[in-house]
């Protein structure tokens, strides 16, 4: 029997590249290790995207600097009528110091939950296909569309505990993010959310007939089993 031309190329490429593992790297074996395997193209989005929520730390500093300000204006300052009244201009400093207060408080606690390193390698993790998934049989680009696009309902512990959940397109969960929620990612036509260590939580296919994703209750998935994933504006 003649196996399918992607298959042989599938095949072939995966000789190739243990063949030059093999002859090129030195291993070292280090029991418990992890072993990430991508593409550059997903490094550079992993680390764009751990970059831009870096930013984040430092941003405190501007409504910091410029609520000090204010603060000693009003301690120090003697309002005079010019233009506006005296009670006027305080009033302007002391409603634009409660604005930069509540703006530094949201950048502290933005700044707090800064990504770490291992939150890095998990989306390093989230971003690799898993063995064994063939590429030419992937469906996924449809898939992931309606995923960004529209707005879902998880019922992590069914039938009644449920939550919103969206995707975000850099793999993480926005909406519903948890550490076992915390990335996705679509293994050929399957779904799969992944715990902020990287590890799978749950999988699910899709259900084109009742347009519903429906866990796949595998033994090595994490979650509770008999999940189901919803679209919102389906369930009342």
């Amino acid at each position: 029997m003649t196996l399918p031309r992607e298959t042989q190329n599938g095949a072939s490429i995966k000789s190739r590249l243990a063949e030059s593992l093999v002859q090129n790297t030195e291993v070292s074996i280090n029991s418990g290790g992890c072993i990430i395997t991508t593409t550059e193209d997903k490094i550079r989005l992993s680390v764009h995207t751990h970059l831009s929520r870096m930013e984040e730390r430092h941003k405190w500093v501007a409504p910091a600097g410029i609520l000090v300000a204010i603060i000693a204006a009003l301690v120090t300052a003697d309002f005079k009528d010019r233009w506006l009244t005296a009670a006027l201009w305080q009033a302007i400093f002391i409603v634009g110091g409660i604005v930069v207060f509540i703006w530094f408080l949201i950048a502290v606690f933005r700044a707090f939950k800064t990504p770490s390193i291992d939150d890095f390698v998990g989306l390093l993790r989230a971003s690799q296909a898993p063995l064994g998934s063939n590429s030419a049989e992937d469906t996924g680009s449809d898939l992931a569309g309606m995923l960004i696009s529209h707005e879902w309902v998880l019922f992590f512990n069914p039938p009644g505990k449920c939550k919103r959940i969206t995707f975000l397109t850099d793999g993480t969960v926005g909406t519903g993010q948890n550490p076992n929620e915390h990335f996705w990612r679509l293994a050929g036509s399957k779904l799969e959310l992944l715990q902020s260590s990287g590890r799978v939580h749950s999988r699910f296919t899709f259900d084109r007939v009742k347009c519903r994703w429906e866990h796949t209750n595998d033994p090595d998935t994490l979650s509770i089993r008999g999940q189901c994933i919803l679209r919102a504006d389906s369930v009342k």
